[in-house]
């Protein structure tokens, strides 16, 4: 049966149709429970319902009060501005931006509460508390290198410093060394992310912005003067799946899912399968639609879900 319809499933499929789609949604920045994730589910239902498929946009409740078997709700998290400068010789030196790139700001950040005057300072291994012994961060940027939730909790909740900056990359020995893609960034954000449990802010530079810095701290810096500017905000708000379906002859059905999340402008994670997954959608639909294939036995179930989460609240 496969075989019997796999070329003209194959002639009917548009690769072109499929990047089209992995382009508009790349554009989103798909946080899970924010605007910009909502704004690409739309995008997924109109598509659907202009080539007349059977489809819906379903929303569950984003708030910490709720919860779906282990998944534990979160409150929508929105970011309107950004930014860190190094204040240097009179002159801001911007090194991250929300702006510029959505990635610089450690994702589900506090809000900073308008713009402060701060210091930026090296703690290596900032997730230990012994690491702070003799020095005093309070007010200030912690910079370090690890899991930003783990160096938070401490720089942040213990020793009152208001928020972090780190170089993450990841390395995969011998594949990859962080130095291999020096100008990027690594997409962090602070999980868990139950808003009245956390209240840090952090950015994010690359390798190579990370090298500069621990230079200038090599020379001899023991600070540097900065800015820092987080507007975001928590709130009550919504999660979404999409989803989509053509009728089989019976009341089962097999299901086809791809995640929607993820950060503008991340494409292979996951606007590529839920793009892939679209032109699907609409292949399968006109060919069954016109004859060229038969109704399907069981319904097939298009999903675009917020990864894990949206899986949770579905079933």
């Amino acid at each position: 049966m496969f075989h019997k319809h796999l070329p003209a499933i194959r002639d009917e499929i548009s690769g072109n149709a499929a990047l089209g789609h992995v382009a508009k949604i790349s554009g989103f920045h798909r946080i899970q429970a924010s605007p910009g994730y909502r704004a690409a589910a739309q995008y997924v239902l109109s598509q659907l319902t202009r080539h007349g498929i059977d489809a819906e946009i379903l929303s569950f409740p984003a708030k910490e009060s709720c919860s779906w078997w282990s998944q534990a709700g979160f409150m929508e998290w929105d970011c309107e501005e950004a930014d860190l400068s190094l204040l240097l010789d009179g002159k801001a030196e911007r090194i991250c931006s929300f702006d510029d790139e959505k990635i610089s700001l450690i994702q589900r950040s506090a809000p900073t509460n308008g713009r402060i005057q701060t210091a930026l300072v090296l703690v290596e291994d900032a997730h230990l508390e012994s690491s702070y012994e003799g020095r005093d961060v309070s007010g200030k940027i912690v910079f370090s290198r690890g899991d930003q939730t783990a160096i938070a909790r401490i720089a942040v909740d213990k020793m009152g410093a208001a928020g972090i900056l780190v170089d993450n990359m990841n390395e995969f020995s011998p594949v990859r060394d962080r130095m291999d893609i020096p100008n990027a960034r690594q997409y962090t954000s602070f999980w868990p992310i139950r808003a009245k449990e956390f209240t840090a802010f952090g950015f994010v530079v690359s390798p190579r912005q990370g090298e500069s810095l621990r230079k200038r701290f090599e020379d001899g810096a023991k600070e540097i003067p900065c800015s820092a500017l987080v507007k975001s905000r928590f709130y009550d708000g919504s999660f979404e799946d999409v989803s989509a379906v053509i009728p089989g002859e019976t009341t089962e059905e097999v299901v086809a899912i791809a995640h929607l999340c993820h950060p503008e402008p991340s494409a292979n994670d996951n606007a590529s399968g839920s793009g892939a997954l679209l032109e699907a959608a609409r292949a399968l639909s006109d060919m069954v639609k016109d004859g060229r294939l038969p109704k399907p036995k069981r319904s097939i179930r298009f999903l675009w879900v917020p990864e894990m989460a949206g899986s949770y609240m579905y079933l």
